[in-house]
């Protein structure tokens, strides 16, 4: 009787089959989770494709102004001296009335979040106060997004300091790593869908959104609060980063300017103290296409403007300078990362 024939090679074949079904089962999972985790995370640059996470971003991410510092002053402590141009003939007044006279001099201190409970620190800059220097610039919103409004400590050194000097706050306007990863609808966007980064890996807050100009507008009515004025900084959209990968969707004819004075306009309706503006420094070399800023309504409705004076730009290219304008003329001990000017 003829034995029956055993087919041993398609067990074989269906268990190799039943494998390779297994394996692209896993790697689909794993590569569908990566992307859920990863897609914020991710931007296509120039260079190709960037991560980058929030253990990453290190602050001022900023390369040092082209001047020459003069030798760092005693201690940690970072001054930055300042002197105005000579005023033009008068002009017409502007909007912010401020209580606390504009300085003709403005030699300021810049205090960082990391210095907030830093007791030494703080009165050594009170014991300046009495000599060398008018002003404390105190960061409460950095462009990392952190704030500092609620800090306990953020209250002990304001009233140190209070009553010996002009105490000023600073807010990072629309550069913000924070809120961005939060509200992904406040972020500027990538034309892939994933948040849109500069070149330092910076997040900004999109002005044409009307629930972030309003956010935008709270926080920096929290933020004034106990101080004499409020310094706005990153008033302007990025200049620095593939700005043809942005996608602007429903915005993408609308003029920069006035999603930029729509959001300075709501600004100056919640604070009560006077508020300063820095200029974007492209704007004293003929302005930035990207930036945005208009110049003549900054001027009209601030108490005062900030300017960089960097090498190759005299004080006399500032076409709206009076004695509001107060251009950085001299860095006295400054860092990339400790420098809000």
């Amino acid at each position: 009787m003829p034995r029956p024939i055993r087919y041993r090679g398609k067990k074989r074949l269906a268990s190799v089959l039943a494998a390779i079904g297994i394996t692209v089962l896993v790697v689909s999972v794993l590569s569908g989770t990566a992307y859920l985790f990863l897609r914020d995370y991710v931007s296509l640059t120039d260079d190709g494709i960037l991560l980058s996470f929030p253990f990453w971003n290190t602050g001022f991410n900023r390369a040092p102004p082209s001047v020459t510092p003069s030798p760092p002053d005693d201690g940690d402590i970072t001054v930055v001296v300042v002197d105005s141009p000579t005023p033009p003939p008068p002009v017409s007044p502007p909007v912010q009335e401020s209580p606390v006279p504009a300085p003709a001099e403005l030699k300021a201190v810049f205090l960082p979040q990391s210095g907030l409970g830093d007791t030494e620190l703080i009165e050594k800059i009170a014991a300046l106060c009495e000599t060398d220097i008018d002003t404390v610039i105190i960061e409460i919103k950095s462009p990392d997004g952190e704030i500092a409004s609620k800090r306990p400590e953020l209250g002990n050194a304001v009233a140190t300091l209070s009553g010996k000097a002009r105490v000023v706050a600073y807010m990072s306007v629309l550069e913000d790593n924070s809120i961005t990863r939060q509200r992904a609808d406040f972020g500027i966007k990538h034309s892939s869908g994933v948040n849109w980064l500069d070149l330092n890996k910076s997040r900004w807050i999109n002005p044409y959104v009307p629930e972030a100009r309003e956010w935008l507008a709270r926080q920096a009515a929290e933020a004034a609060v106990r101080f004499d004025a409020l310094l706005l900084d990153r008033l302007w959209f990025p200049v620095e980063g593939l700005q043809t990968a942005i996608e602007w969707g429903q915005y993408a004819d609308e003029p920069r300017e006035a999603a930029l004075n729509a959001l300075l306009d709501e600004i100056l309706a919640e604070v009560s103290v006077p508020c300063w503006a820095v200029i974007e420094p492209g704007a004293l070399s003929g302005g930035n296409e990207y930036a945005g800023q208009d110049l003549r309504y900054l001027w009209e409705a601030c108490a005062l403007l900030v300017v960089r004076a960097d090498d190759g730009i005299t004080i006399d290219s500032i076409t709206l300078s009076d004695d509001r304008v107060i251009p950085v003329v001299q860095w006295r001990g400054i860092s990339a990362e400790d420098s809000a000017l």
